[in-house]
């Protein structure tokens, strides 16, 4: 028996040993009890433990890895092509997570308040008022659940001495129900923008299809919808107590019940095509608005030059195209607005407030649906890839841009609405404003109400 060999095999094999648990890049346990621990946790989290290197998805932010599973990537070749640093992934997501989409979000907040208090105060004998109503407090719930997840990826907030890991609890308390608002918001934009589009197709028909009832449960069924497609969520995961090992400490964390991440899959997959079958449906509806509205601007431009070249004739009662009244209404020929003239003054402010609205949805929510297009088609654009730091900064850019769409509505009301505007200035007791020009209007299309918008 050669016992030199033996001798000199045990010696390399306990150097290298002893190599591997003083390496402080390898993520081998020395200890019984952390290895017991770590072993545990990997069932719950397949991809890696829970840690100060985060991961994030773009829609629902979530811990998926810790700052150890970097260092395995690296090593075993994969990890970011390095477009974006670690350290300056985690840079931008302090500035877009928590500064701008939280601070946004605390404006948008106290905005959609005020949205809220407008509508309520003009009632909803109109069909618009009630689908911007659903709109405010969709845009609500979107928003206040951006302001915890700011306050949960806060690293004084999170490095606190809180029981439990904030940027993975803030999944199912901030992550899914964001999701819920920010997919009932994408809904009804939808909807606004096809009712438009039905007073277009359908002008005499659409006060009896679309009414102040249906449109009430319209909203209520697109909140019942998401909801349906959110809450198993909730049956798939839950909250347990979990070793974090980068952080040295047990807290409380989110675990995967039996067959959850199936779960979660398929609830991704129901709101993810909601959001890009609204977004698709919006783009339809805002090219048939605009036009729509380009050509009835061009043709009242002509008709309007026209009545003024031939005005003579046709208060002379001369034949020809002037004469009819069909063609120059009463009030273009004498410059007298009439009751066709306010109403149909009245249908283009509101289409032209609902094209806004429309605009500001595509181009706030046109990089959440580029970015899920590039999860389809690029293998490596995921949350572990090789592409992760890129995917994880543009999903908070997404939600930043999420944020200011659901903020900026109040502008849009305030300086296309009259009524709204009047009502605003009654609720922060500026009366003396409110005379003058603006004179009683609505903001939809009540046809039993006030004139104008």
């Amino acid at each position: 028996m050669d016992f030199n060999g033996l001798f000199l095999e045990a010696v390399s094999t306990t150097i290298r040993l002893a190599c591997c648990s003083t390496d402080n890049t390898s993520d081998v346990m020395t200890t019984p009890e952390k290895s017991s621990n770590s072993n545990n946790i990997s069932n719950i989290f397949p991809d890696d433990l829970l840690g100060p290197n985060s991961d994030v998805n773009p829609d629902f932010p979530m811990v998926k890895g810790g700052g150890h599973g970097e260092e395995k990537e690296r090593m075993d070749g994969g990890g970011d092509t390095k477009m974006i640093s670690d350290d300056m992934r985690k840079i931008l997501e302090i500035v877009f997570f928590v500064v701008l989409s939280g601070g946004i979000s605390i404006l948008g907040c106290i905005a959609n308040v005020i949205n809220m208090v407008v509508f309520w105060r003009q009632g909803f004998k109109d069909s618009v008022n009630i689908s911007l109503f659903g709109l405010a407090i969709a845009d609500f719930g979107a928003l206040i659940t951006l302001v915890w997840m700011a306050v949960c990826f806060t690293p004084w907030f999170r490095f606190s001495d809180i029981p439990f890991e904030s940027t993975d609890v803030q999944y199912p308390t901030a992550g899914w129900p964001h999701m819920f608002f920010a997919r009932s918001t994408s809904l009804i934009t939808a909807f606004i923008t096809f009712e438009r589009c039905l007073c277009i197709a359908l002008p005499l028909k659409v006060k009896t299809i679309i009414t102040p009832t249906r449109t009430r449960y319209i909203i209520a069924l697109i909140f019942f919808f998401i909801g349906a497609s959110v809450l198993p969520i909730y049956y798939a995961i839950d909250i347990g107590e979990v070793f974090v090992e980068d952080r040295n400490k047990t807290l409380y964390a989110i675990v995967y019940r039996p067959g959850g991440k199936d779960v979660e899959s398929v609830c991704f997959a129901l709101t993810e095509f909601a959001q890009l079958s609204s977004f698709v449906l919006v783009i339809v509806f805002t090219a048939i608005l605009i036009r729509n509205l380009l050509k009835k601007s061009k043709w009242r431009a002509e008709v309007t030059g026209r009545g003024r070249r031939g005005g003579g004739l046709g208060q002379a009662g001369a034949g020809g195209e002037f004469s009819s009244t069909q063609t120059i209404t009463e009030g273009e020929r004498t410059g007298a607005p009439s009751r066709a003239d306010k109403s149909a003054s009245r249908d283009r402010r509101v289409m032209v407030l609902v094209l806004s609205i429309a605009c500001i949805f595509i181009a706030c929510f046109l990089p959440s649906a580029t970015n899920l297009v590039l999860i389809i088609l690029l293998p490596d654009y995921t949350i572990t890839g090789r592409y992760k730091n890129t995917f994880q900064v543009t999903g908070a850019i997404c939600n930043t841009c999420e944020s200011i769409n659901s903020s900026v509505n109040i502008f849009v009301y305030y300086n296309m609405s009259s009524r709204y505007r009047a009502e605003f200035r009654r609720l922060f007791g500026m009366e003396r404003y409110v005379t003058g020009i603006d004179g009683p209007a609505s903001i939809g299309t009540d046809q039993s109400a006030q004139p104008g918008v």
